[in-house]
């Protein structure tokens, strides 16, 4: 995937600083509503200081009309209202073409390579009532140990690691085909999404 500064500098500036930190690294992905989003950003870091930066909120970014309607495959921050962006983030699907309206809804980033296999993500939908996805809560409550809980019950993706390549250039790698390619790419910070599917 591929952040733009361009698109949204508030929401790229948190997310390139979580992606290096580790952040996501082995959370699991909440929210997986085929036509719409995948959905993740809870993480299980026990780094105090991580933490308190992940919660801390951002203010929203000037809407970019020319990015509208979300096209598949952008990256965003996910929010509850106004400059309430925090950790969570989404890859829109194809389809949701309502993404973008709300205030925080601004694209800071593509997979640029590889949404094949983002689509391959077990759809379990969104949480109870309305699908069959893990809670939000217990999941920032209980960490890991609810999770492993939910997934002897039912399949739950994981993020493996994001890996930073680098600014200046562009590397694309297909994990499930193992192969790679690279590219020039003067403004963009580029990071290796790799994520393993549940049973």
């Amino acid at each position: 995937m591929v952040l733009h500064r361009e698109w949204s500098p508030q929401g790229y500036a948190r997310a390139k600083s979580l992606f290096e930190r580790g952040y996501y690294d082995h959370s699991h992905f909440f929210r997986v509503v085929p036509h719409f989003l995948v959905q993740f950003g809870i993480s299980y870091t026990t780094d105090v200081e991580l933490k308190r930066l992940a919660q801390s909120t951002i203010p929203d970014d000037p809407k970019r009309e020319d990015l509208m309607p979300f096209r598949e495959g952008m990256i965003s921050f996910a929010g509850s209202g106004p400059n309430s962006r925090t950790s969570q983030l989404f890859i829109a699907y194809e389809g949701a073409g309502g993404l973008g309206n709300s205030p925080w809804e601004t694209p800071f980033g593509e997979v640029v390579d590889g949404m094949e296999n983002v689509r391959k993500l077990y759809s379990y939908g969104d949480m109870p009532p309305w699908g069959k996805g893990p809670e939000q809560g217990p999941i920032r409550n209980q960490g890991s140990s609810y999770v492993e809980e939910v997934s002897s019950q039912k399949s739950i993706d994981d993020v493996s690691r994001i890996y930073v390549v680098g600014p200046g250039w562009l590397a694309l790698i297909d994990v499930w085909r193992g192969s790679f390619c690279s590219a020039g790419g003067e403004e963009d910070v580029v990071f290796l999404f790799l994520f393993r599917q549940g049973k």
